[in-house]
């Protein structure tokens, strides 16, 4: 399972980006939603042909302690956990792949 690293991005968050594809641009604007530990995002997809879709995401960000916790509960041993994709220890303040 990868994921991002919640602790990294709330110390990263950035609320607005933007980025330039080959035939379209792609506008977010995003909240923390420090309660609830989601990101609720705003999308806004404008093609080089003129046409603008609007999209709306929410995504939830775990704790290391939680999905630990969540394995756990549905009987589920974790043999493991790395800061990315490289197998590299996983340490709260890496660069936010895991």
């Amino acid at each position: 399972m990868d994921t991002i690293n919640r602790e990294w991005l709330i110390r990263h968050f950035q609320p607005h980006d933007w980025q330039e594809c080959s035939d379209f641009i792609l506008l977010e604007d995003r909240k923390f939603n420090a309660e609830g530990d989601r990101v609720e995002a705003k999308r806004i997809k404008l093609s080089r042909d003129g046409q603008r879709r609007e999209y709306t995401l929410s995504l939830r960000f775990f704790t290391l302690a939680e999905l630990l916790n969540l394995f756990s509960q549905a009987g589920l041993k974790v043999l493991g956990y790395y800061g990315d994709l490289m197998g590299n220890p996983w340490d709260w303040i890496q660069d936010g792949s895991s």
